[in-house]
């Protein structure tokens, strides 16, 4: 297990992996990565669990304050039968723990929330994780708002826009998942 910044090998193998198994491809290519790494150096970490120089798998960290989130998990064939994607997770969580209040996994779904991936939220609760809902309400201004406040002085491009209203502690993530340590102030989002 190693950090690396070899964003280019790490990019390959997640959209070898979203490309087999979700017929998919990565959000972000690997120079916008080397991108955000070179702005954020404290706030982006790769690993990566090797054998024989090979890259088994890897995760892409964001790195806040109080928690680490993956933003990105991959494992190759090779890798999901030696556990090296488990071994990394592991790793990573033995490391922060001491740091870092949480260590947040994300989502488990997909079609925008709508379909639990259960494979993966089986995966994360291995870990000892449990799911968290977080609601989301969106509230629609309509175009008959602008006329308020006498005669248009609000911008009329409000009216174009929903306003999201997040009742959560977390804006970033639809479903968090979180693991209390024996503590009771250390976890796994």
């Amino acid at each position: 297990i190693e950090s690396s910044i070899n964003f280019q090998a790490f990019v390959t193998l997640l959209n070898e992996v979203l490309q087999t198994r979700h017929n998919t491809q990565a959000v972000h290519s690997a120079e916008e990565l080397e991108l955000l790494h070179s702005r954020f150096k404290d706030n982006i970490a790769l690993y990566v669990a090797k054998q024989n120089n090979e890259i088994l798998a890897a995760t892409l960290l964001f790195i806040y304050p109080n928690l680490v989130h993956t933003q990105y998990l991959a494992v190759n064939d090779r890798g999901r039968e030696i556990g090296a994607l488990d071994l990394l997770i592991k790793t990573l969580i033995d490391k922060y723990s001491t740091t870092k209040q949480y260590f947040d996994f994300g989502i488990s779904t997909e079609n925008n929330g709508l379909f639990l991936n259960e494979g993966l939220i089986a995966q994360k609760e291995g870990f000892g994780a449990r799911t968290i809902v977080h609601n989301f309400y969106e509230i629609n201004i309509p175009t008959t708002m602008i006329a308020m406040g006498g005669g248009g002085n609000l911008p009329l491009f409000l009216s174009l826009f929903y306003y999201r209203v997040f009742l959560s502690f977390c804006i970033l993530f639809t479903y968090v998942l979180v693991l209390t340590y024996s503590n009771g102030k250390k976890g796994i989002l």
